[in-house]
């Protein structure tokens, strides 16, 4: 077959081989439900934006079913959040040896392909030819999941020692109150039909936009919000009435939304800024996203998509400004929402903090001639001193870049050892795969980062 039909085929194929290579399908598919819901709510499911995507989902899940073949679901969602957030990433996450087969097509192999060196978190396909599934993964995204494995870990940890119930996992951080400063994409049409089209390409091109704002030293994180919103006319005025009920406000309400887009279809996508610390920091944006808007005009006039009334127009916009392009309600429940995962987050710290506490009195050395109890009692001992053990992983690091947002690291010591290629032969033509059981994490905790003033400019 040519190559694009032999990927059209892959889905299907890569589909059955899962379902072949887990040893039990229905707690697979529960688990895989579970770890899917909580992506979607955490804002880290869109394979276009540069997040995992279904396919990627299913494999890591699956990943997981073959270390521990004998795992209840939830045991399974806990035991994936230790695996990946542990994961020696670049390190590939491979289901299975490669097919030693050789029929011209390009497959994934970093010792042929000089570009596949360079992908971040590859997690690779089982059915000829391999890919890889995350090759739309940029470092701002690859932090971003990393972030969330962690804080799906600790909460995990909860769970599992019965102290919180599961809906806490699906609970995330408000996105527009984690940062102070926002990118906005405005992308406009004259019809729904046209609408349609441009957003599809828009979005398939936001990933350049991050990658050339991670190019920028003074940014360290660029992190895009993978929902798209719609841009209510009226919203602006309304917002304005019921706060203040001034006519005054009202009209300059009205002119704010008549500045921000004057199309009868508009959607909207916000990027969230993280910028390194440093004081009086004056950043220009403006080139970034001047060639961003540039290709994507010149790639619709390619495709001959670009037509009269679509345009696309990128804005950076303060976290006060929000309520100009949101419903004033949303930002509300936003801001509840954050509050309320800062009050859980302090609480997780506390809890943690009490049982290194506990590990530590019950480790300590008996006074001399006092021997340890035995029996009943120093089975549950020992069974304490584990159950703590084990749920003492790093501290919980992911509060708003208001708290103090740290970025997460992969571990150094003590970690899951990856699948790794290793040439074998003459030639090195064979590949063998070289994988162990995970083992429990030292704790790493990161440092608070510290408020800092900022002046962002883009035209």
């Amino acid at each position: 077959l040519d190559h694009r039909s032999v990927r059209s085929l892959n889905g299907c194929r890569v589909t059955d081989e899962i379902l072949a290579l887990v040893p039990n399908i229905e707690n697979f598919r529960l688990a895989l439900r579970t770890i899917k819901l909580w992506a979607k709510k955490h804002g880290i499911y869109s394979n276009s934006l540069g997040y995992f995507g279904g396919v990627t989902w299913a494999m890591l899940v699956a990943r997981t079913c073959q270390l521990y073949p004998n795992a209840a679901a939830a045991t399974l969602v806990h035991k994936f959040f230790l695996v990946f957030s542990r994961w020696k990433w670049p390190n590939p996450v491979l289901l299975k040896h490669p097919d030693n087969v050789n029929l011209r097509f390009q497959v994934w192999d970093p010792r042929v392909n000089a570009s596949d060196r360079y992908h971040p978190m590859p997690i690779i396909t089982p059915a000829y030819p391999q890919q890889n599934s995350t090759f739309n993964v940029s470092e701002s995204t690859k932090k971003v999941i990393l972030t969330e494995f962690n804080r799906g870990m600790n909460i995990t940890d909860e769970i599992m020692l019965g102290r919180i119930p599961w809906e806490r996992l699906f609970e995330a951080p408000s996105f527009f109150y984690r940062y102070r400063h926002f990118i906005v994409l405005l992308v406009n049409s004259q019809t729904a039909d046209d609408h349609l089209e441009w957003c599809g390409l828009v979005e398939s091109k936001v990933r350049l936009l991050i990658g050339n704002l991670e190019r920028n030293p003074h940014i360290a994180l660029a992190h895009v919000n993978p929902k798209c919103f719609e841009f209510k006319k009226g919203q602006s005025a309304n917002n304005s009435q019921n706060n203040s009920g001034n006519e005054d406000d009202l009209k300059q309400s009205q002119g704010n939304q008549s500045a921000v887009t004057s199309a009868p279809f508009c959607s909207m996508w916000f990027i969230g800024l993280e910028f390194e610390r440093s004081e009086n920091l004056n950043v220009d944006l403006t080139e970034s996203i001047q060639n961003f808007t540039e290709h994507v005009m010149m790639h619709g006039v390619n495709i001959k998509m670009l037509k009269e009334g679509m345009t696309i127009d990128a804005r950076h916009v303060k976290r006060k400004q929000l309520s100009l392009y949101l419903d004033s309600d949303f930002l509300k429940r936003e801001r509840k929402s954050m509050e309320s995962h800062n009050n859980f987050n302090n609480t997780l710290l506390a809890n943690r903090k009490r049982l290194s506490t506990e590990l530590a009195q019950s480790q300590d050395p008996l006074p001399p001639g006092q021997q340890p109890s035995s029996g009943n009692r120093g089975r549950d001992s020992g069974a304490k001193i584990q159950r703590l053990s084990d749920s003492l992983t790093e501290e919980n690091s992911n509060a708003s870049s208001d708290m103090g947002a740290g970025t997460p690291t992969t571990p150094t010591t003590a970690q899951l050892s990856a699948p790794s290629f290793k040439s074998s032969g003459k030639n090195g033509s064979e590949i063998d795969v070289v994988e162990q059981e995970p083992t429990q994490p030292h704790n790493n905790g990161n440092a608070s980062s510290n408020t800092t003033t900022t002046e962002v400019a883009c035209s």
